[in-house]
Parts: structure tokens; sequence; C-alpha cells
């Protein structure tokens, strides 16, 4: 009896300390400056690049990334199922309420590679709203951020300096509280058959649009404010369009398009299938 007594202990310690372990592994640091090149517990070891936090993290980490304006993380990034990606800290934060994701630019950086069709960030197929990309000025690729096949949380970015700012296909993904501007072509471009939620961005200064959805792509795009995305080509009356400027272009039998602010003369060209309980538009600010 006592066998088994000391036997039962040794595993009980034994879970114990796989779960100490667990659970001190479950925020890894980066910083660019790092004395110690991981393994990522506390900021005097931090990582100093992201990808190689990423390649340590599994399913239900989180990584905290400290960085400034002049000090960007440069190279393409594949972000695993389940893990979340936080920007805005400075190095020395306990916790996450304490990074300031707006004061601390914490920049993820193409390499410029135009021609080769690269992403900056790319997320991994079957994420779910637990993979968080968070925090960061993402810039200088092909596409900023790319989804496919995932339904990944993509919240309070700066997505600035690409062809493309955000590429959605497929899935369900959450696109919220971003700053998409300054791309050379569209904003956010979303493909089907997906659900994108887009809700309380800030879509600005994309020539080519702000928010393309198409093939059969049915989101919910609301309480967005989207200014001066302007198209030189024609535009086609197949879609919905909101805005003169090529603000919102929409093609889907269930789309919901509401409370967005966009800034230039309304053009409505719903689709016959357009649901009657979805209001089309009779003025810039959608009510």
């Amino acid at each position: 009896m006592n066998r088994i007594c000391l036997s039962h202990l040794l595993l009980v310690a034994a879970l114990a300390a796989d779960l100490a372990s667990a659970t001190s592994a479950s925020i890894i640091r980066v910083k660019w400056d790092s004395p110690n090149n991981g393994p990522g517990y506390e900021w005097a070891h931090a990582y100093r690049t992201v990808t190689a936090a990423v390649a340590a993290a599994v399913a239900g980490d989180e990584i905290w990334v400290a960085g400034d304006s002049s000090h960007p993380y440069t190279g393409r990034f594949t972000l695993k199922v389940g893990v979340a990606l936080y920007g805005g800290f400075g190095g020395t934060e306990i916790t996450r309420a304490e990074r300031n994701w707006k004061a601390r630019a914490t920049t993820l950086q193409g390499d410029g590679n135009y021609l080769g069709g690269y992403p900056v960030v790319t997320i991994t197929d079957l994420a779910t709203r637990a993979t968080v990309l968070d925090g960061f000025t993402i810039t200088d690729g092909t596409i900023g951020v790319c989804s496919v096949y995932s339904s990944a949380s993509v919240t309070n970015n700066t997505i600035t300096g690409n062809q493309l700012g955000i590429r959605c296909e497929f899935e369900a993904p959450f696109i919220a509280h971003n700053l998409v501007h300054g791309n050379t072509r569209w904003g956010i471009g979303c493909n089907g058959p997906s659900t994108p939620t887009v809700v309380g961005n800030i879509i600005w200064g994309n020539p080519e649009g702000g928010l393309g959805c198409s093939w059969y792509c049915t989101p919910s795009i609301t309480n967005n404010t989207i200014i001066d995305n302007n198209l030189a080509g024609p535009k086609s009356a197949e879609y919905g369009q909101y805005g003169a400027d090529q603000g919102i272009i929409v093609q889907g039998s269930y789309t919901e398009v509401y409370g967005n602010d966009i800034k230039g003369a309304p053009v409505i060209a719903p689709r016959p299938s357009w649901p009657a309980s979805t209001q089309s538009p009779s003025s810039v600010r959608e009510t």
C-alpha cells in the first residue's frame, strides 16, 4: 500500500511539474536587443527575433514583442494555429494590459520583394479566433496580412505601405480596429466563399479601393470609417457599391453593411439578390 501511495505521489508531482513548466512557457517574449537570445520566459532572456519565438510557441501561448520605430523586425512571418502574437511592448511589462501599441510602434517589415507575391504575415490554415495578430505596424509586402482558410483575429494593427493591406479567402476572420492606409492597391480584399467580420476599422487612402468582397463572400461590414479610396477604372454593376470613391464593393447574397462612415457621394448599385433586411445606402453616413 505504501508503494501505491508513493507511486501516486510521484505521479502527482510529475504532473504538477509539467503544469508549472507549461504555465511558465505560456508567455514568450521578444526584444530586438535582448542580452540573451531566449528562451523568452522573461525580458532579460527574450528572443531577438519573432521567427525564433514563433518556432518555440505552441497553441495557447502568447508572444509579447517589444519594439520601436527605429528597429523593425524584417522578414516573412508565419503565425501558428492557436498562438497569439502581440506588439506594443517596451520590454519591462509584467501584464499585457501595460503595453501601449499606439505609442510604441512594433514593426513587422517585409523584404520589399513585390514581384515574389510574398505576404509580410501569413496566418496558418485552419486558425481559429484564438490565433491573434494584435498591435503591430505591418509594412513593405506584396500583402500585409494573408489569411486563407483561417478564422484568425487581426486587431489593433496599422497596415500600410503594402500593395494589398489584408487578403482573406474562405473561413471567417475577425478584422477589427485596424488602421489600413496608404497601401498602393486595395486596403482589404476578401474573396469567398467566406464570412469575414470587418468592424471598427479606419480604411483610408488606398488608391484602388477601400474594401472589396467578391466571389460570393458574405461579410459583415459595420462601423468602419472609409475615406478617400479611389478607383480610376470602370465600376461593375454586378456589385453593390457604397461610396463614389470605391469605399466598399461587395458581391454576396447575405451581406450586412451598416453603420459605416464613407467619405464621398454614394453610388447605389445593389445586386437583385440583395436581402430585403439590409438597407441600401442613401447618404454618405449609413444608419
